[in-house]
């Protein structure tokens, strides 16, 4: 069995160093699996409670900005060795995206994905 964990795409720890650190830690500590989610839209403000923290506050960025799925992959496999990178549920926007993991499945072996191809949208 191997263990994973997330990284972030928004708020204060998204960082390129923040991110950087935490990956090699991660791997270091020999979790083997790393993963980021997609998001279209974070809100810049949510007025319900938010379940999944004590504050009750979603963690995002002030001006709602959210980091770009492959794009942080690919920034991940060159600050890690040996972990394997997984789209944890990919908003497939058009083709070219399937081609771009494709490409970094080929060139890495180790990417994964999950739930990459069941939600394209048409716009």
């Amino acid at each position: 069995m191997e263990f994973g964990f997330g990284m972030p795409t928004r708020g204060a720890v998204a960082t390129p160093e923040s991110m950087a650190t935490l990956a090699k830690q991660g791997e270091n500590l020999g979790f083997g699996i790393i993963s980021v989610s997609d998001h279209l839209i974070i809100p810049k403000a949510i007025a319900s409670t938010y379940p999944y923290n004590e504050s009750g506050s979603f963690v995002s960025s002030p001006s709602g900005e959210c980091m770009e799925q492959l794009t942080l992959l690919t920034f991940l496999a060159g600050v890690t060795s040996t972990a394997k990178l997984l789209t944890s549920v990919m908003v497939v926007r058009h083709m070219m995206v399937n081609l771009q993991g494709d490409t970094l499945e080929q060139t890495l072996g180790r990417m994964q994905r999950f739930a990459d191809r069941i939600m394209p949208l048409t716009a």
